[in-house]
């Protein structure tokens, strides 16, 4: 079982997923030292579960920036629009 950085992993995410697709078993590290993995499992335990996908979070953060306020007085609204 090889150790591998965070940040390592995150860099060549995409290289452990195939090498764990073959078996090969990889070991996260933080700070040079395996990393806690019961810490980590009681800590993914304790998250709420995702209601909805990743794609519909991703486009209401997206989207959300761009609601509109509309109000009686045109002059507010172009304001607004451009602050």
């Amino acid at each position: 079982m090889d150790l591998i950085s965070l940040a390592a992993a995150k860099a060549h995410l995409g290289e452990l997923v195939a090498q764990a697709g073959t078996g090969t078993a990889v070991r996260p590290a933080r700070r040079g030292g395996p990393a806690d993995l019961e810490a980590l499992r009681a800590l993914t335990a304790a998250m709420p579960r995702q209601t909805r996908s990743a794609q519909a979070l991703a486009r209401e953060m997206r989207d959300g920036d761009r609601v509109l306020t509309f109000y009686p007085d045109t002059t507010l609204a172009v304001a607004a629009l451009a602050a």
